[in-house]
């Protein structure tokens, strides 16, 4: 009788521990899915902070946003730019204002996770006087 209840007594500590094990390694799963999924979004970040931070420098230099944004890849939908990537799509809207002495052109660069999440918006301006100097073919300013 009672080498029934020790062996009653060790099947029950064997359950107790499995299931110790069964709920921490639930817990680890679930622990290290969540870590993956952050390292993939943080990855996705990362880079659409990388291409926007292009486009705007590229933006900013060029002397024709749409033809610059056209030879990027973008698709123009009413005025909005936008580009898919893998995992985020950028989408930039290009604006004018005429002052007396010249033009404000300014880029808004927004990225997007998952098509509805926006992750930033960055903004490049730039002012052109209608005094500056045109840069000839062979690399000399118009005087």
């Amino acid at each position: 009788m009672q080498n029934r209840s020790r062996s009653n007594v060790l099947l029950m500590e064997i359950l107790i521990a499995i299931l110790f094990f069964m709920l921490s390694a639930t817990v680890l799963v679930q622990v290290f899915a969540t870590a993956r999924a952050q390292n993939e979004r943080a990855h996705v970040e990362t880079t659409a902070l990388q291409e926007a931070q292009n486009l705007a420098d590229t933006l900013y230099v060029s002397q024709s946003a749409e033809e610059t944004l056209a030879g990027m890849g973008f698709n123009n939908g009413h005025e909005v730019w936008l580009r898919q990537y893998d995992g985020f799509a950028l989408q930039a809207v290009v604006t004018r204002k005429d002052y007396e002495q010249g033009m404000l052109e300014k880029a808004e660069i927004s990225a997007f996770y998952e098509q509805d999440t926006r992750l930033f918006t960055l903004v490049s301006e730039k002012y052109c006087t209608s005094a500056e100097p045109e840069l000839q073919e062979e690399g000399t300013f118009d005087e």
